[in-house]
């Protein structure tokens, strides 16, 4: 089975199971072994689990800080929170 991220592709041995599962859709967190090009020069390590794909860039142009449990929980509540501005209140328009 291949995997396409944002237009690339990767084979199952590209990706990498990162030990947890997401706390907002249930689904394990796989990351990139490698940095993935993301445009104007850029590499990042890409993450996703089926609610969130977040882009993890390099710090001074070499290391990648890792994703974590904690670091995951701040992505899905960042993405949550966005939903909850985006949704307009019914009772208002109403």
């Amino acid at each position: 089975m291949d995997y396409d991220w944002l237009g690339h592709r990767l084979y199952p041995n590209s990706i990498r199971y990162l030990g947890f599962k997401c706390p907002g859709c249930g689904a394990g967190v796989y990351t990139s072994k490698r940095p993935l090009p993301i445009g104007q020069g850029q590499l990042a390590i890409v993450a996703s689990c089926f609610c969130v794909t977040h882009f993890t860039p390099a710090v001074d142009g070499r290391k990648f800080e890792p994703v974590t449990l904690v670091r995951w929980v701040g992505f899905v509540e960042q993405v949550t929170a966005m939903a909850e501005e985006e949704t307009p209140n019914r009772a208002s328009t109403a």
